[in-house]
């Protein structure tokens, strides 16, 4: 069975946010637009590859999406995105992030410290099996590779 930890920051930092000029059409973005400017400070000195993947059932849940994109983004992370249908087990939060069963990778704890950092709720769930790589090549679906960080968004669990 996996391992999940809620994670509940120790500050929020507010509710809402102003849209950035690219997705003026999303309004009602779930975190503030302080949390998405601490998170993309949290996540800029090691850029890396993310997935954002949202619940493509409930098409409400993808302005959080385009906003946690964008802030990744802006951070210098090679950004992908998708939609998830049949979600069996909605985090608590609304913020899934997956790190790797046997451990996270560097990666993936600086994904989780700056979600911290920037007071956004998550969980994490540690039932991500890493990837081969073969020749340099990663054998993953969508180019994600082992040391990846892979983020789901959903509505919260209720």
């Amino acid at each position: 069975m996996p391992r999940v930890t809620v994670v509940q920051p120790p500050r929020q930092l507010g509710q809402g946010s102003q849209p950035n000029e690219s997705r003026k059409g999303l309004r009602n973005a779930p975190i503030s637009a302080e949390a998405a400017k601490v998170l993309t400070r949290g996540l800029r000195a090691h850029p890396d590859n993310v997935s954002i993947d949202y619940n493509g059932v409930d098409i409400q849940t993808q302005p959080l999406g385009v906003q946690l994109q964008d802030a990744l983004s802006d951070a210098g992370w090679n950004v992908s995105s998708g939609i998830m249908l049949g979600i069996s087990t909605k985090p608590r939060s609304g913020i899934l992030i997956r790190g790797n069963n046997h451990g996270l990778t560097s990666s993936q704890e600086r994904a989780v410290r700056a979600f911290g950092t920037a007071g956004i709720p998550f969980n994490l769930r540690r039932d991500r099996e890493p990837k081969i790589y073969t020749s340099g090549l990663a054998h993953t679906p969508f180019g994600m590779g082992a040391d990846d960080v892979e983020i789901v968004v959903t509505f919260p669990q209720q």
